[in-house]
């Protein structure tokens, strides 16, 4: 598993403490690699529809 140090507001990471004391998570790490997780999901789609796009409109002129 690859370490990945990151830096975010207090107030963000005041929150997701509070969120791993409720019992939401187990540690901080996991609430992070869940956000994550989240944020890629839902990303996805948006970078395969800019990419395919990009491609169609590249085969349609020709133009690299």
């Amino acid at each position: 598993m690859k370490a990945i140090k990151i830096h975010c507001p207090d107030e963000l990471a005041a929150e997701l403490e509070r969120l791993v004391a409720e019992g939401w998570e187990d540690s901080m790490d996991d609430a992070i690699v869940e956000a994550i997780r989240r944020y890629v999901r839902v990303r996805q789609p948006e970078a395969l529809e800019k990419h395919l796009k990009e491609d169609i409109a590249w085969g349609l002129h020709g133009r690299d």
